[in-house]
């Protein structure tokens, strides 16, 4: 999932609210992602993703596929972080 503290901050964002479980989980050996540059860079980032998705880097990776309650789900979990942050300022 990328950075283990904001990985952790995320799941507690909004904890008790969702209608949806949510859980870190990690990416194998040399796996990589759009987080990796952040953190390379030192910058904390985490990558959201739905279930173990197959498709993912490959040809059958298409618009057709996404899910829309998968995508309204991940929009959340994001909200919730950001109006947590926000607040906490």
């Amino acid at each position: 999932m990328g950075e283990t503290r904001l990985a952790h901050e995320i799941l507690d964002a909004g904890d008790g609210t969702r209608e949806f479980p949510v859980a870190a989980g990690s990416f194998p050996p040399f796996a990589s992602s759009d987080h990796v540059n952040f953190s390379e860079a030192g910058v904390a980032a985490v990558t959201i993703t739905y279930r173990d998705d197959a498709a993912i880097h490959t040809s059958k990776n298409a618009v057709q596929s996404i899910s829309m309650e998968a995508l309204q789900m991940m929009l959340e979990i994001v909200d919730a972080e950001l109006t947590e942050q926000t607040s906490a300022r």
